[in-house]
């Protein structure tokens, strides 16, 4: 039988994810999947600092990865012209 030893650190980093509600309810949402941060904010009901700091304390512990995807910023399209100015 191998025994499987984690470092300190890592036990450290384990204990403090599995140590608080949050943490322990956002690890069994994930069970069912990938999520994207604006569906465990609603699901949690929680605001978004609050969570990235519960997703990368989970993170760091190992129970899940995260995957980032670039995101896309949409600008409004003018139906009309930009004014002119004046030359002074």
């Amino acid at each position: 039988m191998v025994a499987r030893t984690l470092s300190n650190k890592k036990a450290v980093a384990l204990f403090h994810a599995l140590s608080d509600e949050t943490r322990l309810a956002l690890r069994d949402w994930l069970k069912e999947g990938e999520r994207c941060a604006c569906e465990l904010t609603d699901a949690m009901k929680a605001a978004q600092s609050r969570l990235l700091f519960d997703t990368e304390s989970i993170q760091r512990s190992g129970i899940v990865g995260i995957r980032q995807e670039p995101q896309t910023t949409l600008q409004p399209q003018r139906s009309r012209p930009l004014p002119k100015h004046p030359k002074p």
